[in-house]
């Protein structure tokens, strides 16, 4: 009979290809998506090989059926992984004049949303009384990033673009996931002025809060003692509370103007990390989706088990039909009563066939709450740690 065990899809520990792959803690390993794929697609190549030599055996062992529907699904994403891959190549190489027109276009619109944006807030924005000097002093701040970046990305154009985009085709030839990784690093370093202006905001939203609220203790009379993580009482004399009362009405004043600024940058921050986890998204979905899985549950073949259903039955009289390979019937007796236990294989859902393949994705536990709490705390947004 076949194994009643819960799929894994993917590779199993008994045909394991992922074998010699860099150190996952190196720096190139976390900063590049595309030198992560690549190694991804060496595993991948690695299974095929191993599928083409180990067939022979899964023709004759039939408890390896779970090891072979893992390299089925491999060996299939692989294939459509390619063949995606050249489609968007021809693609591209038909609409070079059109690709590198729109993607000038994409930098120099976020540019001039940023440049408009911070003149807009500089001015009283939706009637709000703004400190005039520290609105300046953000607004000229973020303006300077945006254009040091923009005539960095300018003075390497075009001979630069040319080359991205043609090593974007060749690797795009190697497949879709290939190709959407390189898209997404040149993303990344295209939007770097976006996330210097979020960081560069969120370090002083942060020192305001943390001030605001050592200063909140100060007034009640208690103090955050660090060592022990933990709040103790403390007196402070008269010139302690009337500095931190000067300190504390400055920064109450000048809180409004940091927390426009902040949530601008936030807003823009958190719009390029959905870009890219969208492409993230993508990607993981064009290497590592169970497509042969999938496509048998939806086909009706159920060759993919989810457990086993034990009924009690008094007599084989009450057996709608006799037991195969599939189901098996044993006999129970305690002194002088005897019954049957029949067990029935159970078919595993689509939703847990694809279980493995949405926790691949890393996009669990990441709720409004966590993207308030980052936005009132001052932590970095939760969607930087997708990759």
């Amino acid at each position: 009979p076949l194994p009643l065990l819960q799929p894994t899809h993917g590779l199993s520990p008994t045909f394991d290809a992922s074998q010699n792959i860099p150190n996952e803690r190196s720096r190139l390993w976390n900063a590049s998506i595309f030198y992560r794929q690549i190694w991804r697609k060496i595993r991948h190549l690695r299974t095929v090989q191993t599928f083409l030599n180990t067939r022979r055996i899964f023709s004759k062992d039939e408890k390896l059926v779970i090891e072979k529907m893992s390299l089925e699904d491999s060996v299939a994403t692989l294939i459509v992984d390619t063949l995606v891959g050249w489609i968007f190549a021809i693609w591209m190489l038909w609409n070079e004049e059109m690709c590198q027109s729109a993607t000038h276009s994409v930098i120099w619109w976020m540019n001039l949303t940023i440049k408009s944006t911070a003149l807009w807030l500089r001015e009283a924005p939706a009637g709000l009384k703004l400190n005039r000097d520290l609105s300046d002093f953000f607004a000229n701040t973020l303006i300077a990033i945006s254009q040091i970046w923009n005539s960095t990305l300018e003075h390497v154009q075009p001979s630069f673009w040319k080359i991205l985009f043609y090593a974007l085709v060749v690797g795009s030839w190697f497949g879709m996931s290939v190709g959407i990784a390189f898209i997404h690093d040149m993303l990344t370093v295209a939007v770097a002025h976006i996330r210097t202006c979020y960081h560069f905001t969120r370090l002083l939203y942060k020192l305001f809060v943390d001030v605001l609220s050592t200063l909140w203790y100060l007034f009640r009379g208690k103090k955050k003692n660090i060592l022990r993580n933990r709040i103790d009482s403390c007196e402070f004399g008269t010139d302690e509370l009337v500095l931190g009362t000067i300190i504390f009405t400055i920064l109450i004043f000048l809180f409004p103007t940091v927390c426009v600024f902040y949530l601008f940058s936030w807003a823009i921050r958190l719009t390029s990390l959905v870009v890219l986890s969208l492409l993230t998204f993508a990607r993981i979905f064009v290497s590592e989706f169970p497509f042969v899985s999938v496509g048998r549950v939806l086909c009706g073949c159920y060759c993919v088990w989810g457990g086993v259903r034990l009924e009690v039955l008094e007599s084989l009289d009450e057996l709608k039909q006799p037991p195969s390979s599939n189901i098996s019937c044993s006999k129970l007796s305690h002194d002088r009563s005897s019954c049957y236990v029949l067990m029935t294989p159970t078919h595993a859902p689509l939703s847990s066939v694809l279980d493995r393949w949405k926790r691949s994705i890393g996009l669990q536990g990441y709720g409004i709450t966590s993207f308030l709490q980052s936005l009132f705390v001052g932590s970095p947004i939760p969607l930087e740690q997708v990759k």
